[in-house]
């Protein structure tokens, strides 16, 4: 039996694999929507909320910055496992220190950003500054 290979397809293959296991390649901005911490980003006409799970942790345990566009959330996570007396089957929560960036889409004011934490849910909101806002244009009619 003959088999044809395509090197660039096996290359695209063997990227995917490596991608599935660093999970650090995205077809938005190159960082995965899956590494550590979650977090949502919406956007109203006044402000940007952001929220970050992050289970197990309380608010002193976490930073924030907001500087030049880009919103930053540092933090380390405590390793919860029960001791030694037990081997690791599988391990799917991450433990360590952790730094995750984004850029923020509208010019915000800095001075006003505010965060609370609540049940292992970090919101962070981030009032818009005027030019930012959407305007209105009326329409002369005549």
């Amino acid at each position: 039996m003959l088999y044809t290979i395509n090197p660039w397809q096996e290359l695209e293959r063997m990227q995917r694999q490596i991608d599935s296991v660093f999970r650090l390649r995205d077809q938005d901005d190159g960082y995965s929507a899956v590494s550590f911490p979650l977090m949502n980003i919406y956007d109203a006409k006044d402000d940007i909320l952001v929220t970050v799970e992050l289970p197990g942790m309380s608010g002193d345990q976490v930073s924030i910055t907001a500087s030049d566009g880009l919103l930053s959330i540092k933090g380390k996570r405590p390793d919860d496992s029960p001791g030694k007396k037990y081997a690791v089957v599988r391990r799917e929560r991450s433990v360590g220190e952790f730094d995750k960036s984004v850029k923020i889409p509208s010019t915000v004011l800095q001075d006003r950003i505010s965060a609370t934490f609540k049940n292992g849910v970090l919101a962070i909101s981030l009032p818009k500054a005027e030019e930012a806002k959407p305007k209105q244009i009326a329409i002369e009619v005549k």
